[in-house]
């Protein structure tokens, strides 16, 4: 018997909040590549401290002219530097311990990458409070503010493209007779099997 072990792990990463306004440390943090899986739900989890690596809790975290908790915003930008994908935080409220202050989770969907090719994109996050003024995070602590995605569709492949049959010709020829018939189209039985299920869309 083969034991091969399974992690089941928070995908988490931390942010650097600008309170001092300037690097108390010479090293910046290791901002490590994310990877996100097509076809399922992504949750991330970040995680904001300060440049003395101190977490922050971010519901007492605002703004010099606003009294309310920011909100938080994710964005994803393609190599075109196109926006892709936008959402909001999710504060958890678990306890005010140092081991769970600051943190906050996104949830990237299946649908969010339904249609995007596994590709590399860069994003970035920042807090916005009610007057709509946003302020940066950095992903380390000499102010780099982008991060980086793998988009990978190696867990779940997904469906095969489909095959369009466009080419026609007619059945005789006797120019009377509407009859046309098309290229053969293999079903593949080896890969398939009995089991396959193929759908056709005539149009």
């Amino acid at each position: 018997m083969q034991l091969t072990p399974r992690y089941l792990v928070s995908n988490r990463t931390f942010l650097i909040a600008d309170e001092t306004g300037f690097v108390v440390e010479y090293n910046p943090v290791y901002k490590r590549q994310l990877q996100v899986f097509k076809g399922i739900q992504n949750v991330l989890e970040f995680q904001l401290l300060n440049a003395d690596q101190k977490p922050i809790d971010i519901t007492k975290y605002t703004f010099s002219d606003s009294t309310e908790t920011p909100q938080i915003v994710f964005v994803a930008f393609d190599e075109n530097n196109r926006k892709i994908i936008e959402h909001e935080g999710e504060v958890i409220f678990e306890d005010d311990s140092a081991v769970n202050r600051g943190l906050f989770r996104v949830v990237i969907t299946e649908n969010d990458l339904l249609n995007i090719k596994d590709q590399y994109l860069s994003y970035a996050i920042y807090l916005q409070d009610a007057n709509g003024l946003p302020r940066l995070t950095y992903a380390d602590s000499h102010f780099g503010m982008e991060g980086t995605i793998k988009i990978s569709s190696e867990a779940l492949p997904g469906p095969q493209p489909t095959y369009s049959v466009t080419n026609f010709l007619p059945y005789n020829s006797d120019p009377n007779v509407e009859e046309w018939y098309s290229e053969p189209v293999s079903a593949e039985p080896g890969i398939n099997g009995n089991e396959a299920l193929h759908t056709a869309a005539v149009y």
